[in-house]
């Protein structure tokens, strides 16, 4: 069995702990989860562009890392060219927090239409195509609905 952090509340106020986190982890508690992070031999992150500076706040974790990362693509698909923009935002994530993207998730799947749906697979082809990401797996709760 395979842990994963998840990392919502890493860099704003989520859920019960929230009460606790009102501005997110601070760096002593990165500190701490990195003792705890090598102790059990976790490497997996959860998080997602819409979390306010979770990247940010991961790449201060000193151990490997594997990133799994959830976008929106509603907004996306609906730019003039979101593979490009797609492309931008993963090579800032690479550059700027030295993260590499070990699998991207479409972030509210089923708040997507049919076609938006097969606009993000398409997208996600692409980008793997282009050797952006590590791995590309999409499963479906329902794949009738699809």
């Amino acid at each position: 069995m395979k842990l994963v952090i998840g990392s919502s509340n890493f860099g704003t106020s989520y859920g019960l702990s929230g009460l606790r986190y009102k501005q997110g982890f601070k760096n002593s508690d990165l500190s701490k989860l990195s003792k705890l992070i090598k102790n059990y031999s976790l490497e997996y992150f959860d998080t997602s562009y819409n979390y306010k500076s979770s990247h940010s706040k991961i790449s201060k974790v000193k151990n490997k890392k594997k990133i799994i990362t959830k976008l929106s693509f509603k907004t996306i698909i609906k730019k003039k060219n979101p593979l490009e923009k797609l492309t931008k935002l993963i090579h800032q994530t690479k550059i700027r927090h030295k993260l590499d993207i070990y699998a991207l998730l479409i972030h509210d799947l089923f708040l997507l239409t049919k076609k938006e749906a097969f606009q993000s697979f398409v997208l996600l082809k692409k980008l793997k195509k282009k050797i952006l990401l590590k791995n590309l797996e999409h499963r479906f709760m329902n794949q009738k609905k699809f």
